[in-house]
């Protein structure tokens, strides 16, 4: 969205155009960078949104992708840090599931819940480094306990990027772990002096 096309700011007060109104099941995020204090309103780079939708349901006991954001050769370079924020829910009451997101080939969350788990959520930050990218994340349930984590990844961004959303139940079931919604927002590499 772009100020004055879909929404006006006023101090701390956004006020969104009837056709911008945020709907139900919407994720908002929002965000401001500091520019050159001599030029503050000088080229900034927007925050971008990549990729946003809901997923897919199953009731496979491996896991299986219920969702991806693939990021094309190039789009992310040094400098960058990209955000994901998930969510997960489980139909059903009587078997435990997994949700999971790979970094390309490296699972970066991987979280195990009970059958009386209802939703699990969370959100992961990559710093993009020359051949590295070091990430952290945080998740949590409605009864699963908070968690946090960092590591490190070394995913050639030079070449197509999949993020996937996998899930799997923990035995035969007619219960569902379904991916509700992801997001992945890009904050381009800004320099001001």
């Amino acid at each position: 969205m772009k100020q004055g096309t879909d929404y006006t700011l006023s101090i701390n007060v956004i006020t969104f155009f009837t056709a911008s109104t945020p709907q139900t099941g919407d994720t908002l995020v929002a965000s401001y960078r500091f520019a050159n204090p001599g030029n503050p309103l000088g080229s900034l780079t927007a925050a971008q949104v990549i990729c946003s939708s809901a997923g897919n349901s199953t009731n496979a006991t491996t896991l299986t992708q219920l969702g991806s954001c693939t990021m094309p050769a190039g789009l992310i370079g040094t400098g960058d840090r990209i955000e994901v924020q998930f969510q997960y829910t489980h139909a059903g009451t009587t078997t435990g599931f997994t949700g999971q997101i790979n970094w390309g080939g490296t699972a970066v969350v991987s979280r195990a819940a009970a059958g009386s788990e209802t939703a699990v959520a969370g959100r992961i930050a990559f710093g993009i480094a020359s051949g590295t990218q070091a990430w952290n994340s945080q998740s949590w349930g409605s009864a699963l306990s908070f968690a946090a984590a960092v590591g490190s990844a070394t995913v050639n961004t030079a070449q197509n990027l999949t993020i996937s959303f996998l899930g799997e139940m923990a035995g035969t079931t007619t219960d569902t772990v379904n991916l509700s919604n992801f997001t992945v927002i890009r904050y381009p590499a800004q320099s001001n002096p």
